[in-house]
């Protein structure tokens, strides 16, 4: 019987050498503290890292020295990996963080910023175009409320109160404009008749009464051309009272 011997597959795909040992004659190292290291930063490479440097370590104690160094390069690599993935994913997510703490500080957009209703017949249009007492008419925030006895005939600032204080005045509505058409200041008049339209239709709405049956007279503040360039741009609507008798807010109180 003639004997066998083993022939080899002439078109098996030949394995891959296995890298050599350092040149500088120093042993391979099992890359575990690679390893280690990408753990904190990125777990998908810091695993196969870890399995890497454990085979590593197990040919070292078969002192295959090769295997060492095939398995303790691999592990080397994907920790580096791990690092430089990590390192990156955090640059990225203080940066996130940086910007979402800007936009959420940034000034509000006008466009979100909802106007309150009024009426368009409150009584004895005041038109005053200053600025208002420990607030500044283009300052003072909607809803507060103020004092009006001492007020002088033009106001440039009015003492705010607490509404639940006696006072005569409140701001109660306020809107946006802008430059509106072709970036062209409408003009005085048109901004005007914007405002009387905007502040009369909205106090009858506020107050719950026709402005011919409401106690409360009714006044704006408005922006001119180089306030609405330069993003003043809002009418402001206020109403009063002859005196400080007024407390709490006036809206709904059918007066």
């Amino acid at each position: 019987m003639a004997e066998q011997t083993h022939r080899p597959d002439p078109y098996a795909v030949s394995p891959a050498p296995l890298p050599p040992p350092p040149a500088d004659g120093r042993p391979p190292t099992t890359g575990t503290a690679w390893a280690v290291l990408a753990m904190p930063f990125c777990w998908a490479l810091a695993i196969p890292a870890w399995l890497s440097s454990l085979r590593a370590a197990a040919a070292d104690g078969r002192r295959d020295v090769a295997e060492v160094a095939y398995a303790g390069s691999q592990a080397r690599a994907f920790g580096i990996a791990g690092v430089v993935v990590g390192a990156a994913g955090l640059a990225l997510a203080g940066a996130g963080a940086a910007l979402a703490l800007t936009l959420v500080t940034a000034r509000l957009d006008p466009a979100d910023t909802p106007a309150v209703t009024v009426n368009p017949e409150a009584g004895p249009l005041l038109e005053r175009e200053s600025l208002m007492g420990d607030r500044s008419v283009w300052d003072v925030a909607l809803g507060s409320c103020y004092l009006v006895g001492d007020l002088p005939a033009e106001v440039t600032t009015v003492p705010v109160v607490d509404c639940a204080q006696p006072h005569g005045g409140e701001v109660y509505a306020m809107k946006f404009v802008g430059v509106e058409i072709d970036d062209v200041y409408p003009g005085e008049d048109a901004m005007r008749a914007n405002a009387v339209d905007f502040c009369g239709a909205e106090l009858e709405a506020f107050v719950g009464l026709p402005q011919a049956e409401s106690r409360f007279a009714y006044w704006f503040t408005m922006p001119d051309a180089y306030e609405s360039y330069h993003g003043q741009s809002k009418i402001r609507c206020f109403l009063e009272s002859a005196a400080d008798d007024v407390v709490g807010s006036a809206r709904g109180t059918g007066r």
